[in-house]
């Protein structure tokens, strides 16, 4: 069911994104030279995206509770042996509370002259799994990867920050 809710949520994630029309989640400013002046969060996209993944996690959810999803009954039994194996049961989900999405950045080293710049969704879901007798809560968290850029900056002449022993030739 964690596997069912987060491929919902990824596939909401990916379409919204998708159909982003060629907008990017950041902006980057360049001199006259061509060098990387700034990097700023498109702040309007973003959130257009963040509630757009949202909405459409939370509709794909409550149409994945009206449908149910169909489940071998060996899968139920907690038996490895048995998952995948006898008759289906259907399983209604009942989205509960709502799909909060959060968006994370990460700047890395990439060699002496380049970063890379990462924005994910973190997309936080809970379900809740009506079986005959019983109910069970799952909560998943999503990431999806919405801007990978890898910026490149000047060669430097000289480069001080290395563990090697510098040889110097006379």
């Amino acid at each position: 069911m964690s596997a069912i809710t987060s491929n919902a949520v990824r596939e909401a994630a990916l379409n919204v994104v998708s159909t982003a029309g060629g907008e990017t989640p950041e902006i980057i400013n360049y001199d006259e030279d061509g060098n990387v002046t700034s990097i700023r969060l498109n702040d309007v996209f973003v959130n257009k995206i963040v509630q757009q993944v949202g909405t459409e996690a939370q509709n794909r959810l409550a149409r994945l509770g009206i449908r149910g999803v169909d489940v071998p009954i060996g899968s139920l039994s907690g038996f490895v042996f048995l998952a995948g194996k006898g008759p289906l049961v259907n399983i209604k989900i009942i989205p509960i509370g709502s799909v909060s999405v959060r968006v994370n950045s990460v700047f890395s080293e990439r060699g002496i002259n380049q970063t890379n710049h990462k924005i994910y969704l973190s997309v936080n879901s809970n379900v809740n799994i009506v079986l005959p007798g019983a109910n069970d809560s799952i909560s998943t968290l999503t990431e999806v990867l919405i801007c990978d850029t890898v910026i490149v900056g000047k060669i430097p002449s000289v480069y001080l920050n290395s563990s090697s022993k510098l040889d110097f030739v006379p």
